[in-house]
């Protein structure tokens, strides 16, 4: 499985991916000129910065006082002016490798492409009787990006490299070296931003110098000549030749100055340099580690597939009415790839672009936005059998539970830890606007650390671990609980609220204003009570805190419930307001259909339909990664041929740039297209996908329960259900078999094509394989219920 083109890149979003967690690289695939852009996953502008303001408790009650009593445009201002806090840093390129080749003349069967199956970067083409090859990969056994060249006739190879970066920075070459060392900026105002008179800024103060970045390339070569020629190394007269290229950077840990010294990155780098193998041992290597994670899922679809035209005009010819049946599985493999790519044990986490950026002011930064977009990352890590790759999202949370208590105190007055809708590098907590008239509806959101809490009890959920829920998940999840149980407050029915509360980035009109703080919001009750209930099974499961469960069974029975609209919808707010932009992208009153799942056909069949309804009203179209939580939002209502939609209008071909808050789709390189380029929305494809194939809550399985009328045979093994299951799911037509395997013995209850359930005795360790029959369920391929 690939991506293939007939033509070198133009764009950044024509170039192809690679990375390995903590390295990225963009490849262009040029022929004069070929151009990798370098990320570190850890360089960033700025340096720690605490939250610097007295308590704003008193501040935060008045607030809540103001909108209890229905002046919300008051509320608002004040939240606006008292507060919310400048925002964080940016994610920063590190720089530009470019490699200089040698005119070739006229060129043939010219081919760039990127193999998913073993992560590797190709360029092939003939000029007169000489082919040439380029392979590029970054390897996690070896820690750096290589680049192999290869001319199929003797001293056929010449090409000179050299470096830049649009950051400050110096290149030099010695001992065979060639060097780049790049400094971040000290700060960067956010691209939305134009505030400050200089937007990036560069400070002499030793506490406020941003970050040093080190990259070192090494040459080796078979045949030929290697010179240093000032700030370029050259080669000429070679059959071959392997470049290694490493980066270290100066970051010490989210609350410590940056300053490693140059000296000790240039011996890191060395020794990445020095420790790599020669390039057939290297790539053996890096095959062996990828492929032991990319091979845990295999998924195909039958029917016509496109795989003999290049992937840009594939996406260019996709027709809904006669899909490209090869592009479902495509899609969903990029999405794997992209996070084995971008997010290993011990790395930072994947930020709004993953760790790929070329950009010193990026689209809102490049950050952490935690309302969504980061959660979305790491939607597809259980389901799709990449559970290891989720712990740097638990990191996070980690660090975040540190600088979160102190803004949980200072602005709220309140136990545990908080943090909003952003974060970067630095793990800042405190809500961002910089006093800035509209800010509220993004920046007054404290839910965060409740919904990331999602996560980590998802992921007890899936392995059943309770070494790692003792002691990794229960005490972020207590933290997050503590916080909420201080927020609550009762409503004018006495009813328990979290409040005030804001939808996130959404408004309504009041008052004839757009306004965004209500005294509460759906998002806000479902994030709440979905905690609590965790906490609760928590502390059942450990046999510990019977105490503080009470106090959150306690809360949970004295909270409001959701509340359905006129036209049958789930309210958004507190109650029924005029819509300022009735298709906004976010879903977040739907929360609790998915992400969540306290909202399902099973125990809250009303509320589902009401959901749906909302569904609705929002419309088909969106954003990138809009259109991938409709993906899973709509396979949650078990309704495959609105959840393909959404996916086909993904696999849009989008080659316009700029900023649009409609018209998602995929770029070239099949990223997400927001537009921008949001990685997001790649992830959220794949786990919409996987919700298509399966879905499970504790001790039910659904198989094939939103599976749109034209995927008539297919094949998925080796996706992840909750209980320790793996399952592979095997159909055509009418009739499904799949294979169950649980890592303890238990009893599950079944379905297939969204039918009856057939309860299931399962041996631990012993695959039990079942069949299916459509008949059985009683509704054709293609009828959904309430369609």
């Amino acid at each position: 499985m690939e991506l293939w083109y007939r033509a070198p890149a133009e764009s950044w979003t024509q170039a192809l991916p690679l990375g390995n967690g903590r390295l990225g690289a963009m490849v262009y695939g040029g022929v004069e000129k070929e151009t990798i852009c370098l990320n570190e996953d850890t360089f960033w502008s700025g340096y720690p910065r605490a939250l610097a303001c007295g308590s704003k408790e008193d501040s935060f009650r008045e607030i809540r006082r103001l909108t209890m009593e229905g002046r919300l445009g008051q509320a608002q201002r004040l939240f606006e002016r008292e507060m919310s806090f400048a925002p964080g840093e940016s994610y920063q390129p590190v720089g530009n490798l470019h490699l200089f080749f040698e005119s070739p003349g006229i060129v043939e069967d010219y081919r760039r492409s990127l193999r998913l199956d073993d992560a590797a970067a190709r360029v092939s083409y003939r000029a007169g009787e000489t082919a040439f090859k380029r392979e590029v990969l970054a390897s996690y056994p070896h820690q750096v990006l290589a680049v192999r060249l290869e001319a199929s006739r003797p001293g056929a190879l010449s090409f000179s490299a050299s470096f830049d970066s649009p950051l400050h920075c110096r290149t030099w070459a010695d001992d065979g070296v060639l060097w780049l060392l790049t400094r971040a900026p000290s700060l960067v105002e956010p691209n939305y931003s134009d505030l400050l008179p200089e937007p990036v800024q560069y400070s002499d103060a030793p506490e406020e110098q941003g970050m040093q970045a080190l990259t070192g390339l090494r040459v080796t070569l078979t045949g030929g000549q290697l010179r240093c020629e000032g700030e370029r190394l050259s080669v000429s007269g070679a059959d071959s030749a392997t470049l290694y290229l490493a980066i270290r950077t100066g970051y010490r840990g989210f609350d410590k100055l940056p300053d490693t010294p140059e000296s000790e990155l240039r011996q890191q780098c060395l020794l990445d340099l020095r420790s790599a193998p020669e390039y057939a041992e290297l790539r053996r290597a890096h095959q062996e580690d990828y492929r032991a994670y990319y091979e845990r899922v295999d998924f195909h679809l039958e029917g016509t597939s496109r795989e003999d035209l290049p992937t840009d005009e594939r996406l260019r010819q996709f027709d809904p009415d006669r899909p490209d049946m090869g592009l479902y599985p495509l899609l969903f493999q990029y999405g794997r790839y992209l996070m084995i790519s971008g997010s290993r044990p011990g790395t930072q986490p994947l930020n709004l672009q993953g760790i790929w950026n070329a950009q010193v002011r990026p689209p809102w930064s490049s950050n952490y936005t935690l309302n969504i977009n980061t959660q979305m990352n790491y939607w597809p890590a259980l389901p799709c059998n990449l559970e290891e790759f989720q712990e740097p999202l638990e990191r996070l949370v980690k660090e975040l539970a540190v600088t979160g208590a102190d803004a949980a105190r200072k602005l709220y007055g309140a136990e545990g830890y908080v943090c909003h809708h952003n974060t970067d590098l630095w793990r800042f907590a405190w809500p961002v606007g910089g006093r800035t008239e509209g800010c509220t509806g993004y920046a007054f959101w404290y839910m965060a650390a409740p919904w990331l809490c999602r996560h980590l009890f998802d992921r007890y959920a899936y392995t059943l671990d309770k070494e790692y829920l003792r002691d990794t998940a229960y005490p972020l999840m207590k933290g997050a609980a503590k916080f909420l149980l201080d927020i609550l407050t009762p409503g004018p029915d006495g009813k328990l609220i979290p409040s005030p509360s804001t939808s996130p980035e959404n408004s309504f009109r009041y008052e004839g204003e757009p306004c965004s703080l209500d005294r509460t919001a759906a998002m806000s009750i479902a994030i709440t009570r979905e905690l609590f209930h965790n906490c609760i099974k928590a502390c059942a499961i450990l046999d510990i805190d019977s105490g503080f469960s009470q106090r959150l069974q306690e809360a949970l029975d004295g909270m409001a419930p959701y509340a359905i609209g006129r036209q049958g919808q789930l309210l958004e707010w507190s109650r029924e307001y005029q819509e300022t932009e009735p298709r906004h992208r976010h879903l977040s009153h739907l929360y609790g259909v998915y992400p969540g799942e306290e909202i399902n056909r099973d125990d809250a069949p009303e509320l589902l339909e009401a959901c749906r309804r909302s569904l609705e009203l929002r419309g088909d179209e969106g954003t990138g990664w809009s259109l991938a939580w409709k993906v899973c939002q709509w396979s949650r209502q078990r309704d495959g041929e609105r959840a393909v939609r959404a996916l086909n209008m993904q696999l849009r071909l989008v080659e316009e740039g700029g900023i649009h808050l409609h018209g998602g789709g995929s770029y070239a390189n099949l990223f997400c297209a927001h537009p921008p380029f949001q990685i997001d929305g790649n992830f959220g494809a794949a786990a919409g996908i996987a919700e298509m194939l399966l879905q499970s809550r504790e001790g039910c399985l659904d198989l094939l329960p939103a599976l749109p009328a034209d995927w008539t045979g297919g094949h998925a093994a080796g996706l992840r259900a909750k209980g320790t299951l793996r399952v592979d799911i095997t159909w055509k037509n009418d009739v499904c078999e799949a294979v169950l395997l649980s890592q303890i013995e238990q009893t599950v209850s079944v379905s297939a094509f969204d039918g009856r359930r057939r309860s299931v005795r399962l041996q631990a360790g012993v695959p039990s394989r079942q069949q299916w029959h459509r008949e059985e369920t009683g509704r054709p391929a293609g009828s959904y219920p309430n369609q």
